[in-house]
């Protein structure tokens, strides 16, 4: 009588080995998965946020009595001139 059966020790250590490995892979493709949802959502809100100044920037200069004398390239230059004071105003805000 054997004391020890390496054969089955051995089989055993090994499927535990490859069903950790199979864990540890399932694991790191939800981290994956997460990381990539979480970057979508950012880039979406990003995008909101620039949609939303943009409304605000061309909503400011409307209200000038000017903005119907202007031309169209002298109009589309006042929308981004305050587009940009707007972003910049954000970005330099420490929330």
């Amino acid at each position: 009588m054997s004391r020890f059966n390496f054969d089955s020790d051995y089989d055993d250590d090994e499927e535990k080995r490859e069903q950790d490995e199979e864990n540890l892979a399932d694991d790191l493709f939800l981290k994956d998965q997460i990381i990539s949802v979480q970057q979508e959502n950012n880039d979406i809100l990003k995008m909101e946020v620039e949609e939303k100044l943009l409304e605000i920037a061309i909503a400011v200069c409307q209200k000038s009595w000017f903005w119907s004398f202007r031309s169209v390239a002298s109009k589309m230059r006042s929308i981004k001139r305050v587009y940009k004071q707007f972003r910049n105003l954000l970005l330099e805000q420490k929330f």
